[in-house]
């Protein structure tokens, strides 16, 4: 099948002023007073970079969350259809919790030119503090959505049989290298908790080095493989054995029954291990494979 069909693109292009500024007349008096050349040194001011890291840190956790509910697929994030039905909500919401933080900034901006002007001293220079009505065209926060090419039926009118050829070929082997870089991320989120659970166990002597997480210690392997059905973009046989084999082998236990028993523990290590070293496996083999003629499971 089709991954038109199947998922979607999406990807969140965010931006926000600096709100530092370089220092070269500090700079120049630092290379005389040290006798150093001025290429080497470098001298900035936050000017009011501080008072905008509540948009940049929320803009980039946007990103975060976006990605964590798909995969890579060059600059875009791969969604499937059903999960994007989820996603296109919680990025419209907060596009406008951003969209609030930074008019809260543009609302104090003329507030913190003050504020600078006499905690910046002689390293004051209003140049540094662009027009508001400059700064406003710098904020964005924009969610683009599209549907996967699809080599088959993305016909060109005009085109001949050879360029339709080529064209075809073309996106074939990107979608290749896409879907190989997407599985690999897939599977790496499926190896890391599965390392954890291997660590912990190994380690466990009910102290501090042995704790682990009531509700995330199990449930961020779950999560990592309720992700490998959509997740297993070319239906390769090999991944659903192993997520099958994580279902019945890991994810129906406790961290409450594993405190208990050694034995348990003993096990789980085990199979932790065991099911690590099959992901391992198929990764390796993506990270081999030849393109040209489609990805070969």
């Amino acid at each position: 099948m089709s991954l038109t069909n199947t998922h979607r693109l999406m990807r969140i292009s965010c931006s926000c002023p600096g709100g530092r500024a370089k220092k070269k007349k500090e700079v120049s008096e630092m290379a005389k007073a040290k006798r150093c050349r001025e290429e080497l040194i470098s001298i900035s001011a936050d000017v009011f970079n501080e008072f905008l890291k509540p948009v940049r840190n929320h803009q980039a956790k946007a990103r975060k969350y976006l990605s964590s509910e798909g995969l890579p697929w060059g600059p875009w994030t791969l969604i499937p259809h059903n999960v994007a039905d989820e996603v296109f909500p919680e990025l419209d919401k907060r596009e406008v919790e951003n969209q609030e933080l930074w008019q809260a900034f543009v609302l104090a901006y003329p507030g913190i030119v003050s504020e600078r002007r006499v905690e910046m001293g002689d390293l004051f220079d209003p140049g540094d503090f662009p027009d508001i009505e400059l700064l406003k065209n710098k904020w964005r926060f924009k969610v683009h959505s599209t549907a996967v090419p699809d080599p088959e039926n993305d016909i060109r009118a005009g085109w001949s049989h050879k360029q339709m050829q080529e064209m075809q070929a073309a996106m074939r082997r990107q979608e290749d290298e896409h879907t190989r870089d997407a599985t690999i991320e897939m599977l790496k989120r499926v190896l890391n908790p599965l390392a954890n659970i291997e660590d912990k166990m190994d380690r466990y002597n009910g102290g501090r080095e042995g704790r682990f997480s009531t509700k995330t210690f199990i449930g961020n392997l779950q999560k990592a493989v309720e992700q490998m059905i959509p997740g297993n973009l070319r239906d390769d046989p090999e991944i659903e054995v192993i997520r099958q084999d994580i279902i019945r082998e890991l994810c129906d236990i406790t961290p409450e029954e594993l405190r208990k028993s050694d034995s348990l523990r003993s096990t789980a290590g085990k199979k932790a291990k065991d099911l690590g070293d099959k992901v391992v496996k198929v990764m390796d083999r993506y990270e081999n494979v030849t393109f040209g003629k489609g990805l070969t499971i």
